[in-house]
């Protein structure tokens, strides 16, 4: 068992966010008699799941689409591979402006080495 706080901590998420998976109906909280969340192994999982997804940029709409069908799994793989893509889409696009700045770069050092001359 374990507190809002120090599962936040664990997962790098702020408690906002847990509340608000929770609000949310993407996690079920258990609370003690003073009504505090207690997060229990099962939670802490599907806490740990949703924020993994949202690192890699998956929308809660399609956590919420994974979440509700757990044995679905060519529709857990689709929206995953979708997800994927969008990774791939992002990475090729880094690389490009990596490439830009190089470029840029180099043009700026041969100037800087023509006016040494």
């Amino acid at each position: 068992m374990a507190s809002i706080q120090e599962v936040a901590e664990q997962l790098g998420v702020s408690t906002h966010a847990l509340r608000y998976y929770e609000k949310e109906g993407l996690i079920a909280v258990p609370r003690d008699a003073h009504g505090n969340r207690v997060f229990d192994e099962e939670s802490i999982s599907s806490a740990r799941f949703i924020a993994t997804c949202r690192q890699a940029g998956m929308s809660l709409a399609d956590i919420r689409t994974i979440l509700s069908n757990p044995h679905d799994h060519a529709l857990s793989i689709e929206v995953m591979e979708r997800a994927r893509v969008k990774i791939e889409n992002e990475i090729l696009g880094l690389q490009l402006n990596l490439e830009h700045l190089d470029r840029r770069i180099q043009e700026h050092r041969r100037q800087l080495g023509d006016a040494a001359q």
